[in-house]
């Protein structure tokens, strides 16, 4: 494969300097023509390799302040990643209201529920039909995100929502036959508000029935009249596991909006966070694996790891969940006194137990038995959209904290734990594993930990109280971040991170003012729980229980 400037200019020469142009250093940006729809996508999965499909972002122009240069309007962005040189694309695509796009499904399985999304919070016809809507209920009337919509208008369900399976049939168009098996959203294997049905022949899967949507919240219509800096509460609530990375997720994508730069300290908190966050995520996954599982001890093993770890969390903001511990510009405030060496301390000692549990579960061939179960090939995991440790169980060798630094990342060192099977049981292995190497980047962190100002302070963090109490200015500057927030100057951005679960991106588009004009998260768990369908058909319903709790899907992400 080329290298990404032969492959840019190979782009250049194809689509031509006026629709093709580059943002930012290995981040492109290709303004899509309605009717070259299918041969621009063609090509850029075929000949330059863009085979991983991120997300699909709708957005209304109605109300956008500036000029609109295709005077239409909405525009869906699709995110495209070339997984050998990582190299993004932004294909931009601009349609009027009774324009209609074509679907991308034949190219990327994971794009049906991108567009079922498009075309839920929107009203984006693919195909020049409506899609079935997914995170809105079947009888939701508009389309929410449009910037004409009616926030307070309620749209309540003629009649109670159909959780029978016969029901739910007669509502979806499903064939009667074959006996249907209902995982409600309060059943305990789900972990949260999932509907699962399976359509069982024998003891084996013959179909599979997702519903989403149960615990849609409507975050990205609430950034829509926040400023920047009361988005951050709202984004614990994403991946709750590990809230703290979704804070940085979120300030990193504003920062690099405004172009600003953190300080040293402040990159190097959010990297011991991120990674604490990291761990926590991955020993409730493994815990919950092993109690599914028939393993209910370990549960309590892994538990008691994260309550170690989440006490650290305690004693710098008061609290396990729901931080808040980041500020665009650094942090909510600095470390207590102490801390550090609480921090190594509990490193060291989680480390230790790492390895009993590992003794405890690695080699025992009940677990194996149960766990060598539901493989999917590393090229069906690309198709599907698969990031994080899903896609390393399948031998990608894919992180970000890798393959695109950010903070110090490219200074410390940890390997990338890889599986090669993609099942149940690889993907154990590469969460165990991670844990590892997250304790190991915390402590080089921390051994090195800059010193001097923790916040940038050019309107854009608070000042100090200290200096609030003396000096006016800095009262009235207070005052004004307080009661204005910041203001992000004109643009757009796609910012990723290495979440537990995969890639965690923000794309935000701002107009000038001090709240964005449209925020799209990219969940990790949106494409993994899509594929969940597809990997259990021809597998036992234990088999399926094994593999919806290694996906680790969080509904607070999925449904947003």
């Amino acid at each position: 494969m080329e290298n990404s400037r032969e492959l840019f200019q190979k782009c250049e020469d194809h689509f031509g300097p006026s629709r093709f142009t580059e943002c930012r250093p290995m981040e492109w940006v290709l303004v899509g023509d309605l009717g070259k729809f299918q041969d621009d996508f063609s090509f850029l999965k075929e000949s330059c390799q863009f085979n991983l499909l991120l997300d699909i972002c709708g957005v209304d122009n109605l109300n956008k302040k500036g000029e609109n240069p295709s005077g239409k309007r909405f525009e869906v962005n699709y995110h495209l990643l070339n997984l050998e040189e990582h190299v993004r694309i932004r294909v931009k695509v601009y349609l009027d209201d009774r324009e209609s796009l074509l679907s991308i499904t034949p190219l990327w399985k994971g794009a049906e529920w991108f567009e079922r999304e498009a075309w839920d919070m929107y009203g984006i016809l693919f195909n020049g039909k409506p899609k079935e809507r997914i995170l809105t209920h079947h009888e939701f009337r508009g389309h929410p995100l449009r910037k004409d919509f009616d926030i307070k208008k309620r749209i309540p369900l003629s009649s109670p929502l159909a959780l029978a399976p016969q029901d739910t049939r007669k509502l979806r168009g499903l064939p009667e036959d074959g006996h249907w098996l209902n995982i409600d959203p309060s059943h305990p294997i789900t972990k949260g508000a999932l509907r699962v049905m399976v359509n069982l022949e024998g003891e084996k899967i013959k179909d599979v029935l997702l519903e989403i949507g149960y615990l849609h919240r409507g975050f990205e219509k609430l950034c829509e009249g926040l400023n920047y800096n009361q988005i951050i509460p709202y984004t614990d609530r994403l991946n709750y596991c590990s809230a703290a990375l979704n804070n940085i997720g979120w300030c990193k994508a504003v920062e690099e909006l405004m172009e600003i730069e953190i300080s040293e300290r402040a990159k190097a908190l959010r990297m011991v966070f991120g990674e604490l966050a990291r761990v926590i995520d991955h020993l409730i996954s493994l815990g919950t694996m092993a109690e599914d599982l028939g393993a209910p001890t370990g549960l309590w093993f892994f538990m008691e790891l994260r309550e170690r770890i989440s006490k650290l969390f305690t004693s710098y903001c008061g609290g396990s969940f729901n931080p808040s511990l980041t500020r665009v510009g650094g942090m909510s405030h600095d470390l207590p006194l102490g801390w550090v060496n609480d921090c190594l301390n509990t490193v060291k000692s989680v480390e230790h137990s790492m390895d009993d549990l590992s003794k405890m579960f690695s080699q025992l061939p009940w677990w194996m038995d149960k766990t060598r179960v539901c493989p999917i090939e590393a090229r069906e995991a690309i198709e599907w959209g698969f990031t994080g440790p899903c896609l390393r169980a399948c031998g990608i060798n894919y992180d970000l904290r890798k393959v695109s630094p950010y903070y110090y990342y490219g200074d410390v060192e940890f390997e990338v734990p890889l599986g090669s099977k993609g099942d149940v049981y690889d993907k154990y292995l590469v969460r165990m594993e991670e844990i590892r190497q997250s304790l190991k980047i915390i402590t080089q962190v921390l051994d090195y930990l800059p010193v001097g100002r923790l916040n940038i302070v050019d309107g854009v963090s608070l000042p100090d109280k200290s200096e609030v109490y003396k000096d006016k200015k800095a009262l009235d500057k207070y005052r004004s971040i307080i009661r204005d927030g910041i203001k992000v100057k004109p643009g757009e951005i796609y910012s990723a991170i290495e979440g537990a679960n995969g890639e965690l991106g923000f794309y935000i588009q701002s107009d000038g003012g001090n709240t964005p004009y449209r925020v799209k998260v990219r969940p990790p768990c949106f494409p993994l729980f899509q594929s969940f369908s597809e990997i259990v058909k021809g597998n036992y319903l234990s088999d399926a229980y094994a593999t919806l709790v290694s996906l680790n899907i969080v509904p607070g992400e999925l449904d947003r």
